[in-house]
Formats: C-alpha cells, sequence, structure tokens
C-alpha cells in the first residue's frame, strides 16, 4: 500500500520491484489520481483521506510513503 501516492511515481517504483504483489496507491487529491493512472500501472487507486481508518484493507504486509505520514493525525 502506497500511501499518499501523489503523481504514482514511488508506487511505480514499487510495482515495478514487486511484480507479483497487490498493490493500492491512497491519496486524497482528484488531480494526483488522474496523473497516477496515465501510468498504466497494474494498480488499485483509491481517493481516501488518509486520516481516517485504513482498518477496512485489513492485512498489509507494506506500507509505503514518501512524504505524508507527517500529515496524518493518527499514525498508529
Amino acid at each position: 500500500m502506497c500511501v499518499g501516492c501523489g503523481s504514482g511515481m514511488s508506487t511505480k517504483i514499487l510495482a515495478d520491484r514487486f511484480k507479483s504483489a497487490e498493490i493500492i496507491g491512497l491519496d486524497n487529491s482528484q488531480s494526483m489520481f488522474d496523473k497516477a493512472k496515465e501510468l498504466g500501472l497494474n494498480v488499485e487507486w483509491i481517493l481516501k483521506n488518509c486520516n481516517e481508518s485504513l482498518e477496512a484493507f485489513d492485512k498489509v504486509d507494506i506500507i509505503f510513503s514518501n512524504a505524508s505520514l507527517q500529515w496524518l493525525k493518527a499514525q498508529e
């Protein structure tokens, strides 16, 4: 899961590295999603405010964030 995936550049690195993984890109900006989708990655893009609970995603192996964790109110 890539939290704060933005335009998808970090998500692309994850998708290239973990080719058989199910990857989810989360962001709260529609314009960033529009750019990310142009990359043509096999990624599930979800428009979401990550200050809301991520519990609905059940279990993930890796949560990656390049520059968004500082904006989350409840990081645990």
